[in-house]
């Protein structure tokens, strides 16, 4: 007896498998939420706050073709799972505690450079968007804008192209218009910085760790540190996204 079953998604009745699974799935509402092993882009979400990364699992998993492999609070823990589960794409917040979505970026492209990475983040749009294109982000969703563009940031980002949703694209445009006009009014304002000085500033603005840093210019990660809390103090940053602001400024890095 042939199987009949109203208004039934179309597939193909020769897969009884594949045909009654489907079925099953459309009928408790959940299709949407398993994507298919062939075709999924495997994600990691990657933020401080466990309600924001349910709530980004939740939201991605109703999508066809998408699959959230982990989910990490930090960093190190991040690191982990992308060698580990190796997923095509991580949801990066930019603003971590500890080590920030920036620096993160820059290790994640340097040690994984097929990984794809999506950044949120609610910091203001004008100190943060071109720092992040300099980290190596490949889209840029405000988290105001999240709910709107968040799914599409993902397919375009998923799909090799970079996706800037419009309040990141217009605080881009007004940072390169800023510095492309009128560069000579933001570089005196910059206090003189000692050779070493700059050495780490644009160590911090090419994403490289500490470590890397003390091996290339010759000291102690406590000195670098030391460095980078002077850097902070002088240039009157407060983090590292700001610290790569202020190298892009100096010229010591480009985009």
């Amino acid at each position: 007896m042939a199987l009949r079953v109203s208004a039934a998604p179309p597939v193909d009745p020769a897969q009884p498998i594949h045909y009654c699974l489907h079925i099953i799935l459309a009928a408790a509402g959940r299709l949407g939420c398993i994507p298919s092993p062939a075709m999924s882009t495997r994600i990691v979400v990657v933020d401080d706050h466990e309600l924001v990364r349910t709530g980004l699992r939740l939201r991605l998993e109703r999508e066809e073709g998408m699959e959230v492999v982990g989910e990490a609070a930090e960093a190190a823990s991040a690191y982990a799972l992308i060698a580990e589960r190796a997923p095509d794409l991580v949801v990066m917040d930019i603003d971590l505690p500890g080590e920030d979505g920036l620096a993160a970026t820059a290790t994640i492209k340097a040690r994984w450079p097929k990984t794809q990475v999506l950044a949120l983040t609610g910091s203001a749009p004008t100190s943060i968007a071109h720092a992040a294109l300099l980290a190596g982000v490949d889209g840029l969703v405000f988290k105001n804008e999240a709910s709107d563009d968040l799914v599409h940031a993902v397919r375009t980002v998923a799909s090799g192209k970079v996706f800037l949703s419009p309040e990141a694209a217009t605080a881009l445009v007004t940072a390169l218009r800023t510095s492309a006009v009128a560069p000579s009014l933001a570089l005196p304002t910059c206090p003189e910085l000692s050779e070493r000085e700059r050495s780490v500033l644009k160590g911090l603005a090419d994403g490289f760790s500490y470590k890397e840093i003390a091996a290339e210019i010759g000291v102690s990660v406590k000195t670098v540190d030391t460095y980078r809390a002077r850097l902070s103090k002088k240039l009157g940053c407060t983090n590292r996204a700001e610290l790569i602001r202020c190298a892009v400024r100096l010229g010591l890095v480009q985009i």
